[in-house]
């Protein structure tokens, strides 16, 4: 039993020499390497305009020849706006681009010059309004026979009818103005008469003075002439015996010559 114990005691320390012997007594170093990948980036200086506002104008063909002053709506008016790349905009008239006194302008009836002011740019325009209410405008003749109807803008002037004719009279005008309406209008015809006079042949008999100043489609007094050895038959419009003879409630229609017969 003592040689076994011996033997194995023998044995272990054998076992260490060899392991002191043969032991492996070598680092192994582990060198990482890092490659360090380097990507060149190339920054192009890409030079960057900035785009501004260079101008305004307004856009003509959104103007309207006038306007209604009480129904106004400048959005209907476009303003063009030109920027210094070449690009354009178009954006809405608004009454905040206008100062007060030209606000207050543009609630007048007329053609008003006014100041848009967009940013630091300002563009004038001329704005013609008015009231675009329409009145009737009616033209008679003395007999208030309708001659022309016309319905007109209100401060805007009717056009006179043709001059219309009447017999035995002469046109004069028209009874009231209708150059500046401002509501609904009757025109009358003015005339002055044209005065006939008649003249009496008495073939011989007492003188007859002539009747003046007779108004057409008047009657008038006829005197009664005498002639020695004649009786008075009356009053014709000539000599013959077939001419048409004249009474005193026959109607002058001009001048006349009555003989006697």
């Amino acid at each position: 039993m003592r040689y076994k114990f011996l033997l194995k005691i023998i044995l272990v320390f054998s076992f260490i020499l060899l392991l002191s012997l043969f032991g492996c007594n070598n680092n192994i170093t582990i060198v990482t390497t890092t490659e360090e990948l380097t990507t060149e980036t190339t920054t192009k200086n890409q030079t960057t305009t900035e785009k501004k506002l260079i101008e305004i104008e307004i856009d003509e063909t959104s103007l309207e020849t006038y306007y209604d002053v009480f129904d106004l709506d400048l959005s209907e008016i476009d303003i063009e706006l030109l920027f210094s790349d070449d690009s354009t905009s178009i954006i809405p008239l608004s009454s905040k681009y206008f100062s007060t006194a030209d606000l207050d302008l543009l609630g007048q009836v007329g053609a008003h010059t006014v100041l848009d002011n967009y940013q630091e740019f300002a563009v004038e325009l001329t704005i013609t309004l008015r009231n675009l209410n329409v009145y009737r405008v009616t033209f008679k003749d003395y007999n208030n026979y309708i001659t022309n109807v016309q319905f007109v803008l209100h401060g805007e002037s009717a056009n006179a009818p043709n001059i219309p004719v009447r017999e035995g009279y002469v046109f004069k005008g028209w009874d009231i103005a209708f150059d500046f309406i401002t509501n609904d209008l009757t025109v009358h015809a003015l005339y002055s008469p044209v005065l006939y006079s008649v003249d009496f042949e008495t073939n011989g008999g007492n003188d007859c003075a002539p009747v003046e100043g007779i108004i057409i489609n008047s009657q008038i007094s006829l005197p009664i002439p005498s002639k020695k050895g004649y009786i008075f038959l009356g009053w014709f419009l000539g000599n013959d015996v077939e001419d048409q003879q004249f009474y005193s409630t026959s109607l002058v229609k001009g001048n006349l010559t009555l003989s006697a017969h």
